[in-house]
């Protein structure tokens, strides 16, 4: 009707500022509040502000519903400089008085989970501003992609569209890889590819922030902020990525890096809308789990052929 309301349905157990990541678990709705995970029951009642709390110095960044467990990513601050900040993930049933599982992490912020396909996916950054992506499955954690200058939002960054994971990051110089980036694979399981498949129109004149995503059918809405202007957005299918941008993909052995993989080839697919008239692309490639790539080769979307 108009009129403004400022009224309290429950107060929470720490009024410090931070993230508020919400997910269903056991039929209840979770609330991360600093070191606590609230909760509301589905009568719409009956609310527990500390139903479940981590230890002392962790706050609570993103939450998911996996494999019937609520998996929270938390960071943690040491009472002291002289202590690490490190991350780490816990595993909840929901329903018990404490958590079921735990493990670190090797990143120092974890703003973001998603799970998909039995994998959860966890994406953090370090203290260089690199973001590094994982995969658990929930026996092994492996280290799936690691990308300078550029680190995700946050939770509210992220949404699955047309049977992949979509989640948006920030650019931490105006030539970085601020914008939408995509997790995927096709007929292969076990083999993703990671692709900025979405620059925001903003990118190459500003630093963008990718702060909201969402994806319905063949639409894809991002909400981004360049340090000056805000803006939403708006793309329908794919839409190629722009000079300098970067493909990966591989497999994820879970455990299992000894395990030999060969490729037999490797085949460009250029699809409607096609691409730019001198168009290229770099084949580059790593072994042994290098941290380099060495180039393969270089194409052009006239070659007669693309393999």
């Amino acid at each position: 009707n108009g009129t403004a309301s400022n009224h309290n349905f429950a107060t929470f157990n720490s009024a410090t500022a931070g993230p508020r990541p919400m997910a269903v678990i056991a039929g209840r709705l979770a609330i991360g509040n600093q070191r606590n995970i609230a909760t509301l029951d589905s009568d719409e009642t009956t609310f527990n502000a500390t139903r479940l709390q981590l230890p002392i110095g962790y706050v609570v960044r993103s939450l998911e519903l996996w494999n019937n467990f609520l998996a929270i990513a938390a960071d943690f601050t040491p009472p002291s400089a002289g202590q690490p900040i490190s991350s780490r993930l816990f595993l909840w049933n929901g329903t018990a008085a404490t958590y079921t599982d735990s493990l670190e992490l090797p990143f120092t912020s974890a703003p973001l989970l998603i799970a998909n396909n039995n994998l959860l996916w966890i994406i953090g950054s370090d203290t260089a501003a690199n973001m590094a992506i994982y995969a658990f499955n929930g026996s092994a954690l492996q280290q799936a992609f690691f990308y300078p200058n550029c680190v995700p939002h946050g939770i509210g960054s992220r949404t699955r569209f047309q049977g992949n994971i979509l989640f948006g990051t920030n650019g931490v110089t105006p030539t970085a890889n601020g914008g939408v980036w995509m997790i995927g694979n096709a007929d292969d399981p076990t083999t993703f590819m990671l692709s900025m498949m979405f620059i925001n129109s903003p990118a190459n004149a500003a630093i963008t922030n990718v702060a909201g995503l969402y994806g319905e059918a063949n639409d894809l809405l991002a909400a981004w902020y360049d340090s000056t202007n805000y803006g939403i957005d708006q793309t329908s299918n794919a839409v190629f990525p722009t000079a300098g941008s970067q493909m990966d993909t591989l497999p994820i052995h879970c455990g299992a890096p000894t395990k030999n993989k060969t490729f037999y080839s490797i085949e460009v697919d250029l699809e409607d809308p096609g691409t730019s008239t001198g168009a290229t692309f770099e084949i580059q490639y790593k072994t042994n789990l290098a941290t380099t790539w060495t180039s393969l080769r270089t194409i052009r979307v006239t070659d007669d052929s693309l393999r």
